[in-house]
């Protein structure tokens, strides 16, 4: 089993607008074994100025299904990341879910920060999620503590 963190680091954007990555890290974990990948994506920024910077942060340590175990240390690992960034980075606002929220909850407060930025420039989104996440074909899914394979799109992220 694999444990793998992505880190998306968008530059900036106007939310409901498309996106473009400025730079992406995956870490991959596969005990005893560690890989960092990282890719860059340079965007030509002209001016630019009185950008805001937003985080989400999630950490899922507790399951409803018997497919995937509880996992003990994610809501530390999410609120580590979250004091971290607080302490390096200028934000106007980190959406911290680490309380094994119900997809639909996580789904409506993710949208509700879409919402209050739509149209605002937001220079860097930072991303991060400490859970168990599951591969289905081309298509990857953050499990969500009411993750249901067969209702993946409506249960994962």
């Amino acid at each position: 089993m694999a444990c793998i963190f992505l880190f998306l680091i968008l530059d900036s954007f106007k939310v409901g607008q498309p996106i473009a990555c400025k730079e992406i890290w995956r870490i991959i974990i596969v005990p005893p074994l560690a890989r960092v990948e990282s890719h860059s994506h340079k965007l030509n920024l002209i001016g630019l100025q009185n950008f805001m910077n937003v985080a989400i942060v999630i950490g899922v340590e507790k399951y409803e299904s018997k497919n995937f175990e509880n996992l003990s240390a994610c809501k530390k690992d999410a609120a580590a990341i979250k004091a971290v960034i607080e302490n390096v980075k200028d934000l106007e606002e980190i959406l911290f879910l680490g309380e094994n929220e119900s997809a639909s909850d996580v789904k409506r407060k993710i949208s509700d920060l879409v919402e209050k930025y739509k149209g605002k420039d937001l220079q860097e989104l930072f991303f991060y999620f400490s859970g168990h996440g599951e591969r289905f074909e081309d298509d990857f899914f953050y499990v969500l503590s009411d993750f249901d394979p067969k209702r993946k799109e409506t249960t994962g992220l």
